[in-house]
């Protein structure tokens, strides 16, 4: 004995595990009791000391079964029977065999589950069976009492539902979609037992209540797909795991009434796309408490004043107001418009924002520090009002109440910040002028946004696009339209340089503006422009660094078209309205055009399909966004069948003079880094700028065409004028 043992009277594992390996079990038991007592040794050790007299069988296997039951018994009393049942299923591997083990076992597993219908069968079959061994009864008898008629369960990636017990014939009847099988307590101890509302057993046992609980709880309905085979699924994996519920054709149907219910639910997290994914959710999370914790979590001001107006739209879709969290807002953007200052126009926001919750909470009360007013009144130039704003339901939102709030200079405010504005903002702000006969100060708007194109790139579109607008072009017909083309590439290319987050989308969105319904807008506008104009925009078209080659030709033929004379009678080696190409450009545009037709758009065809099950067409977006893709799709088609009819292959018979033409290779001195360059000038299709392949109609191409050997080619770059001197021409093909 230890002499901390020797000094303190307690009894530790190593000292318990002494005594069963000397035998010495008056002491080992004296010693047992104290421990249980003391509490001092944990189950492990206890166990470990138990193993040696039960490893041996026989009398010593006796006195381990005793040492069990007195602990057994002990934990009875102190924590209850289920824990005493836990301790004895943990100490069943030392005892492979023993009936007094098997009766006791028994008649503790009756005391903790008094209640279950199919305990005695399952214990016949299990503990209480000498044909399995004890500590496989034990296991078996764990994982079969769950296992009552009616009960379902999953194996090998398929459902079932128990249907019988037959302690007599030691068997467990399952029912699975194709079979019945009867399973030995052994087979039937890997069943996994699933909840009674499963989905994948109700699917295949009981789908008539899944369709009941489609109408009833659509919500609930969601939330046990999302547990079976989630958390999180796409649109398209719920639609196929509810099939056999909600078939196809009442699909959009049910959606659409279901949708509002799943959106609020506070188990689920759904996102807002038109074909939304589905997450299910650890805790529960009302909709406004989602709507706190977003604003919460947002990084910009502009951010958070959408999720305030976010969560008013939905409460004027049926959702159940919080007073409170209405409250919690208006004090958070009370803050931040006091934190601004009144002079300040970025407190409009909060303060527009605080006056929308007033119209839903008309019972809410907080603190302003100042009114829109204040905003208005005291700032020197309102021009920037929208600048920064970034979502248009927040600008929208702030017009609608500088409106209310400044009935008289309201008009003349909207006009000064429609320059450097979204276009959906555009719209409103045109439309309000328009309904209040306030179209007069439209025109000089857009001057002002000619001004300064880069700044006013959405601006300048919406004009655009107003101008194929019955009711705007009317009250546009005084801006020269010409010119504010001109504006729009020239800021096309200052689009190129900056660095605004959203400089390269607004790049790209301007040539297909100007490009809208086959250069419509643009033909008349150069037509009743003056040339002087239509001369502005050929000269910006033609080394401009943004359109493509086939913008460019475009717009030229549109100015050719209407204004001959400002072109000179020069004519090219080559014909206007042919596209050169090299067979094997040919051959590969023509494998484009072919998966355009027989893949392409096949596909967006079913897509329009699946799209247009999803419920009201109106208001369908994804209907919508697949009706102009198949749109951008076709005309590519049309442009691209044009086109191929327009090819004509290079040959070596077009290329054998000493001037540079279509299928030209130079050699050229740059004459700034006194590098010799080699150049091939063939067709757009053909393009490779890292093989030093160039379009002839490029900016570039074009400073070659018509050169020979000892000439010099200047080509005006984004960087600055670069010139070559030609050392050789030769068949680039």
């Amino acid at each position: 004995m230890s002499s901390n043992e020797q000094q303190n009277g307690t009894v530790s594992a190593s000292k318990l595990h002494r005594l069963a390996k000397s035998r010495k079990y008056d002491e080992l038991e004296s010693a047992w009791l104290t421990a249980i007592e003391e509490g001092q040794v944990g189950l492990d050790g206890m166990l470990e000391a138990l193993s040696v007299p039960a490893r041996r069988g026989g009398a010593d296997g006796e006195v381990a079964e005793a040492l069990l039951w007195t602990l057994a018994e002990n934990v009875a009393e102190r924590s209850g029977d289920a824990e005493a049942l836990a301790v004895v299923r943990e100490a069943a591997p030392l005892f492979p065999e023993s009936r007094s083990m098997r009766r006791e076992t028994a008649e503790l597993y009756r005391k903790v589950h008094p209640d279950n219908p199919v305990l005695d069968d399952v214990l016949k079959m299990t503990v209480l069976s000498r044909s399995t061994p004890f500590p496989d009864a034990v296991r078996q008898a764990e994982a079969l009492r769950s296992l009552s008629p009616g009960t379902y369960v999953w194996q090998r990636r398929r459902p079932g539902r128990v249907t019988e017990l037959d302690s007599l014939e030691q068997l467990i009847t399952v029912s699975f979609t194709d079979e019945k099988k009867k399973l030995t307590p052994a087979a039937a101890s890997d069943l996994q037992v699933l909840e009674p509302g499963d989905f994948r057993a109700k699917a295949v046992f009981e789908p008539e209540q899944l369709k009941e609980l489609a109408k009833e709880d659509p919500e609930k309905l969601i939330i046990r797909v999302l547990e079976a085979f989630g958390p999180r699924l796409a649109y398209r994996d719920l639609k196929q795991h509810l099939e056999s519920v909600i078939p196809s054709s009442s699909w959009s149907r049910w959606w659409t009434k279901a949708r509002p219910r799943i959106k609020h639910s506070p188990s689920i997290d759904m996102t807002g796309s038109s074909q939304p994914k589905f997450f299910l959710r650890a805790e529960p999370l009302t909709f406004g408490e989602e709507a706190r914790m977003r604003f919460n979590a947002a990084e910009t001001p502009i951010v958070k004043l959408s999720c305030v107006l976010g969560y008013l739209a939905e409460l004027k879709k049926g959702l159940e107001p919080d007073p409170e969290l209405a409250l919690f807002f208006a004090g958070k953007l009370s803050e931040r418009a006091g934190k601004a200052g009144a002079g300040n126009l970025e407190s409009a926001g909060p303060l527009a924002v605080i006056a929308e919750i007033r119209t839903v909470f008309p019972d809410v009360e907080v603190a302003l520090p100042h009114s829109i007013t204040d905003t208005i009144t005291g700032s020197e130039d309102v021009s920037p009002l929208l600048e920064s704003v970034t979502a248009d339901e927040v600008a929208i939102c702030i017009l609608s109440h500088v409106q209310k709030e400044l009935p008289d200079a309201w008009p003349d405010i909207f006009a000064q910040v429609m320059p450097t504005s979204s276009i959906g903002v555009c719209d409103r702000i045109s439309t309000e002028l328009l309904s209040h006969k306030k179209e007069a100060l439209l025109p000089p708007t857009v001057e002002k946004m000619t001004k300064h194109p880069d700044r006013c790139a959405s601006g300048l579109m919406w004009f655009w696009k107003a101008l194929g607008t019955e009711g705007s072009r009317e009250a546009l017909a005084p801006v020269n339209a010409a010119r504010t083309a001109a504006a729009m590439l020239r800021g096309c290319e200052q689009l190129k340089r900056s660095d605004a987050p959203n400089a390269r989308a607004l790049m790209n969105q301007i040539p297909k503006a100007i490009a809208a319904n086959d250069y419509e807008v643009l033909q008349a506008a150069v037509q009743d422009g003056d040339p002087e104009d239509a001369d502005d925009i050929r000269r910006i078209v033609q080394h401009h660094v943004v359109l493509t080659d086939y913008s460019r030709d475009e717009i030229t033929r549109v100015i050719r078209r209407t204004h001959p004379d400002l072109f000179d009678e020069h004519v090219p080696p080559w014909e206007e309205d042919t596209i050169y190409t090299t067979a094997a450009a040919f051959q590969k545009r023509k494998r484009e055009y072919t998966h355009l037709v027989n893949v392409e758009l096949v596909k967006i065809g079913r897509e329009i399909g699946d799209a247009a099950e999803l419920g009201d067409l109106s208001e369908n977006a994804e209907f919508t966004a697949a009706l102009e893709q198949r749109d951008r799709l076709s005309k590519r088609v049309g442009d691209m069948n044009e086109e191929l009819g327009k090819a004509r292959v290079i040959t070596q018979d077009m290329v054998r003079g000493g001037e540079v033409t279509v299928g030209s290779g130079v050699r050229a001195k740059n004459q700034e880094t006194g590098e010799t360059d080699t150049f091939v000038f063939l067709g757009p299709w053909d393009v490779d700028p890292d093989k030093g392949i160039y379009s002839y109609r490029a900016p570039m191409g074009l400073a070659f065409m018509g050169k020979t050997k000892g000439d010099t080619a200047e080509f005006e770059a984004e960087s600055g004028t670069r010139c070559w001197e030609i050392l050789e021409v030769f068949p680039g093909i």
